[in-house]
């Protein structure tokens, strides 16, 4: 009797183990077949390019100041600072012991500013009363480094930007510097339509941005797909839902796109679908699950 029991104990035993090995082998079946998440965009073939910014400084395209031909005292004021005018319009009347009655006229169209003068005040011949300055454009100053002259030349259309009020918009080129000024850098300038813009400052600050041509049709991948390896760079691109290790030379880098090479040419083309996170966890020949917007 005792015999019958032991032999069933080491039966039922026998078949436990059985079935604990086959859980076992069953869970490591299926950790290998697991496919690993990763986030995947697609390479383009476009020019990249990299941006100078420089900061310019708006200024009239053309300014006259207006002197009395005698000093008196101002009778009559017809117009305020910041008032449009016309070539010819009388802006004051001043009454001069050398000269009479004076007739202080408008010598361009444009803008009034930086007025000096108030009725029932005395003028000079020494300083300007006003400022007359053109309306229909304004220019852009800034300076570039010698290496930044090959990247702009005259006529060229440059980008813009003011935040003073929230516009962007182009400038043409009307010169760079033949020379350097003192501090080493070439002055520029751009002018800018303004006839559209009735209210567009004088004096401001904008950013003017150049563009560079690093290569023309470059492929281009996402920063984010660059691994580091060792002394060199690879990406994993997506094959039939298998991650492909691909070395590559960097040409250029940006914090959101960076211009590639592949080392082995044909690796890599514009298009093809590149591990963008995830890439910690996957290797040559993983099987991978693309999640996220391009599932």
């Amino acid at each position: 009797m005792f015999k019958r029991i032991f032999i069933t104990l080491i039966l039922m035993t026998a078949l436990i183990l059985a079935a604990c090995n086959d859980e076992s082998n069953e869970d490591e079946n299926n950790e290998e077949a697991a496919d690993i998440p990763v986030e995947v965009a697609k390479t383009a073939e476009k020019d990249f390019t990299k941006k100078h910014t420089y900061i310019a400084r708006t200024t009239p395209s053309d300014q006259m100041p207006v002197i009395p031909q005698g000093a008196g005292e101002v009778t009559e004021l017809n117009v305020e600072e910041g008032e449009t005018v016309e070539e010819g319009d009388v802006l004051a009347k001043i009454k001069s012991p050398q000269y009479g009655t004076i007739e202080l006229e408008s010598p361009m169209d444009g803008m009034v500013q930086s007025l000096n003068m108030k009725e029932d005040r005395p003028v000079s011949t020494e300083d300007p009363v006003a400022v007359i300055i053109a309306e229909d454009s304004v220019l852009l100053n800034f300076s570039i480094t010698a290496s930044d002259r090959e990247f702009i030349a005259k006529d060229d259309e440059i980008n813009y930007s003011m935040s003073a009020i929230d516009q962007e918009g182009k400038a043409t080129v009307n010169s760079v510097a033949a020379t350097a000024g003192e501090n080493g850098l070439f002055v520029v300038e751009a002018e800018i339509d303004t006839s559209k813009n009735d209210n567009f400052p004088i004096g401001t600050t904008a950013q003017v941005q150049l563009e560079e041509m690093i290569q023309k049709n470059a492929l281009v991948v996402p920063t984010a797909a660059v691994v580091n390896q060792g002394e060199g760079q690879m990406l994993f691109k997506v094959v039939d839902n298998q991650a492909v290790a691909i070395d590559v030379e960097l040409i250029s880098m940006k914090s959101e796109e960076t211009a590639v090479k592949p080392v082995n040419e044909g690796d890599l083309s514009a298009g093809d679908q590149v591990v963008i996170t995830g890439q910690t966890a996957i290797s040559d020949g993983q099987a991978v699950r693309i999640v996220g917007e391009d599932e």
